[in-house]
C-alpha cells in the first residue's frame, strides 16, 4: 500500500512524541529529585530513632520514629532519590551511617513537613552526580529518534523543493525578477520558528543549568523558585510562538507575493498576487499596506506610520499554480509619499504588505517588505 504525504506526517508526529517520551522520562526523575530536594529545605529538622534498616548498595529502606509538637510519628521515607542505582556511594555511605546510629542507640535526625507532619525524610540532599546523568541519559536516548527524524525531513524537504522547482517553472519561489518585470517576494516564517524555539530552549537550559542544581540561599528559596517559574513560563510562551510559526508553515508553506510587471510605483498602484496553499477559495482575506519610519535614537527606536490602508478581498484558487491558493493585490498609492529607503540602519523607510484571514487554527497571516519607488518616468 502506498503511503501517502499525510501519513509520513503522522508518522513523523508519532515519532517526535515517541522521541520526546523516551527522553522524558529520566527528566521527569531528575527534575522530582530537583524539586524534592528544594520543597524539604523548607522543612523542620527534628530528632529521630532508627527503629529498622535494611538494603544494600543500591537501595535503602529505613525505618523510624520523630516527635512533632508532642505528637509521636513513624516515617519510612529515606530519601527523594527515585529508583536504585550504584551511581557512586551514596547508597553504601548512608546504609552504614543509618546501621550505626541504630546499633548504638543514638539519636539521628528527619526532616518534617510542618503542613503534613506525617510526611517526613532522613536525607533532603540532592545527588548532583545522578540528575546530571539522568539529563545527560534524556538527551542521549532521545538523540538518535531525534537525527532520524531530522534525516527523514531533510529528504523530504528537498523532495518537496525539486517538486517545487518542476511546479514553478514559470517563476522561481524567492527574491528577483520574474519574466515579465514583476518581482517574486518570499516569508521568512522557517527562520521565525527556528529563532523563537532557539530563544525558548537557551531561556530553559540557562534556567536549568544555573538555578536548579544550585542551593537555594537562606531566605531566597521562595524567590529563587519564583524565579525560575517565571522563565519556564518565558520559555514556553517563546516555545508556543516557534511551535505556531511552525504548524503555519506546516498547513500554508511559505506564502509568496508577486508583484504585476510596473507597479510599486508611488503615485501609481501596488499591483500583485499572494500564493499561499491550504487556503479555501473564497475565504475573506484582509491585506494591508503601510509606509513606516524607523529612527533609531541611542537605544530607543521611534517608529512612525506615514500612511496605511486596507482592503478586504477573497482568496480563489490559482490557474498558474495548481494546488496554490491566490490572493489578488491592488493598491493606488498616492503621490507625495516617500520611498523606500533602508540605506541608514538608523533611519529607514520601508513598505510592508500584510495579509490575515480567519481559515482555521492557526490562521493565515503573511507579511513582505515590498519595495516601492518614485515615477522615474520622463
Amino acid at each position: 500500500m502506498t503511503q501517502t504525504a499525510e501519513d509520513k506526517g503522522i508518522l513523523h508526529i508519532i515519532l517526535t512524541v515517541l522521541a520526546a517520551a523516551i527522553g522524558a522520562v529520566p527528566v521527569i526523575i531528575a527534575l522530582s529529585m530537583i524539586l524534592g530536594h528544594i520543597g524539604t529545605l523548607s522543612w523542620t529538622e527534628v530528632p529521630a530513632r532508627i527503629l529498622d534498616i535494611s538494603g544494600n548498595a543500591y537501595h535503602v529502606e529505613a525505618q523510624y520514629e520523630y516527635t512533632y509538637r508532642g505528637r509521636r510519628y513513624v516515617g519510612t521515607q529515606v530519601s527523594f532519590d527515585a529508583g536504585s542505582d550504584n551511581v557512586g556511594s551514596y547508597h553504601r555511605r548512608i546504609h552504614d551511617e543509618l546501621k550505626h546510629f541504630r546499633e548504638y542507640g543514638r539519636m539521628f535526625r528527619c526532616y518534617v513537613n510542618p503542613s503534613d507532619p506525617s510526611e517526613a525524610v532522613l536525607y533532603r540532599d540532592l545527588r548532583y552526580l545522578k540528575v546530571f546523568l539522568l539529563l545527560g541519559l534524556g538527551v542521549l536516548l532521545s538523540t538518535p529518534w531525534l537525527v532520524l527524524i531530522i534525516v527523514s525531513l531533510r529528504k523530504r524537504r528537498k523532495r518537496k523543493t525539486e517538486k517545487s522547482a518542476h511546479q514553478y517553472a514559470a517563476g522561481p519561489l524567492m527574491t528577483g525578477p520574474g519574466q515579465h518585470g514583476e518581482k517574486i517576494i518570499g516569508t521568512s516564517s522557517k527562520r521565525s520558528a527556528m529563532i523563537f524555539f532557539g530563544i525558548s530552549m537557551i531561556i530553559l537550559l540557562f534556567s536549568a543549568i544555573t538555578i536548579l542544581p544550585s542551593p537555594p540561599k537562606e531566605g531566597l528559596r521562595f524567590v529563587q523558585l519564583a524565579f525560575f517559574v517565571i522563565l519556564l513560563m518565558i520559555s514556553l510562551g517563546f516555545f508556543y510562538a516557534g511551535l505556531r510559526f511552525f504548524l503555519h508553515l506546516k498547513k500554508y508553506g511559505e506564502s509568496v507575493f508577486e508583484t504585476a510587471s510596473g507597479s510599486g510605483v508611488i503615485g501609481g498602484e501596488l499591483a500583485g498576487t499572494i500564493y499561499a496553499c491550504n487556503i479555501p477559495p473564497g475565504s475573506d482575506i484582509r491585506v494591508r499596506i503601510a509606509c513606516i519610519s524607523d529612527r533609531k535614537l541611542r537605544e530607543d527606536t521611534i517608529r512612525n506610520v506615514i500612511w496605511k490602508t486596507m482592503l478586504v478581498t477573497e482568496s480563489e484558487l490559482s490557474d498558474r499554480y495548481p494546488g496554490k491558493a491566490e490572493i489578488p493585490v491592488l493598491f493606488f498609492v498616492p503621490e507625495g509619499l516617500p520611498e523606500s529607503d533602508e540605506s541608514n540602519p538608523n533611519d529607514e523607510i520601508y513598505w510592508v504588505l500584510a495579509a490575515d484571514g480567519k481559515t482555521g487554527w492557526p490562521n493565515y497571516k503573511a507579511g513582505f517588505r515590498v519595495p516601492m519607488f518614485g515615477d522615474t518616468r520622463p
